[in-house]
């Protein structure tokens, strides 16, 4: 997995990449940001910067444990949007943290967290049977 992510890094910008490339980038950097850190992790840095679209790819290759519980985090968010800007989407997490006491945030983020540590396992052979349809679109 890692050398085909590792194929598909460069000047490309998200945009540019076949969909097969996004739906790999965005389940790649998912798991590893939560495995890295947390999931909490993940929203603060520039990855959920392309929040909906990794719900969408979640969706799209079938891991619907991995989709719901990442859904699960954007109805903490204003009207359950969350920001795609990183500087507005930091400050409603900070109003989270905020409105929030300090266990029952990591509560709620432990939760999430099991929930897509739990799920990854089957959102790698769903995504690997993805990809197996779709080599040709990975440049």
């Amino acid at each position: 997995m890692n050398e085909l992510y590792s194929r598909i890094k460069g000047d490309r910008t998200f945009a540019q990449l076949s969909r097969a490339e996004q739906v790999l980038v965005l389940t790649v950097r998912l798991e590893r940001e939560v495995l890295n850190g947390t999931v909490w992790q993940y929203m603060s840095n520039s990855s959920g910067d392309l929040f909906d679209n990794a719900v969408r790819a979640l969706d799209e290759i079938g891991a619907d444990e991995c989709s719901g519980a990442l859904s699960e985090i954007a109805t903490w968010f204003e009207e359950g949007v969350v920001p795609r800007e990183r500087a507005a989407r930091n400050v409603q997490m900070a109003g989270i943290e905020d409105g929030t006491t300090e266990m029952e945030l990591e509560r709620r983020v432990r939760e999430v967290n099991d929930k897509l540590s739990e799920g990854f396992p089957k959102m790698t052979r769903l995504l690997v049977e993805y990809l197996k349809g779709r080599v040709e679109e990975i440049r």
